[in-house]
């Protein structure tokens, strides 16, 4: 929805695109997570990469100076048929090296929410399979804050 402008937000009282909106907010930097139900299990993993390139270019070509922190995806609770944790793992690498090769910065975020088995703990998961509790969506936050889940330093210019 993002990449084909058909998603709005409501920026000062106008909506328009997430890139428009970005532009328009005149923002230095953008954190983007492209999460597994809402992409990979509908689309599989080659067409969210060519998603990911496309919103990467829609967002430069109307603020080209923007950093992009692009997010690595949290694990599953439980596999279904459509979208697994190898799936999830596959996607993460690819995005790790899209990021390299896209001048982003990747952010490693999924691997803190995985038990030793590779999936999302029930502790973090509020419906059994993908969905954070409130209290793991504040620990994501706190990644965010460590530059050592960062491919680069967040805080270079």
């Amino acid at each position: 929805a993002a990449v084909d402008n058909s998603m709005l937000v409501r920026y000062h009282g106008r909506d328009m695109s997430p890139q428009d909106a970005l532009a328009a907010a005149e923002v230095n930097k953008v954190y983007i997570m492209l999460g597994a139900m809402g992409d990979l299990a509908p689309y599989g993993i080659d067409k969210t990469m060519e998603n990911w390139a496309t919103l990467l270019a829609n967002i430069r070509e109307r603020n080209p100076d923007i950093r992009v922190f692009i997010q690595s995806c949290t694990p599953l609770a439980a596999d279904t048929a459509r979208l697994t944790n190898q799936m999830i793992d596959e996607y993460n690498e690819r995005l790790r090296d899209f990021a390299a090769e896209n001048n982003a910065t990747f952010v490693e975020i999924g691997e803190h929410f995985k038990n030793d088995r590779g999936l999302l703990p029930y502790e973090h998961c509020r419906d059994g399979f993908a969905h954070l509790r409130i209290d793991s969506a504040r620990l994501w936050v706190e990644l965010l804050k460590d530059p050592a889940n960062y491919s680069v330093s967040p805080y270079e210019s």
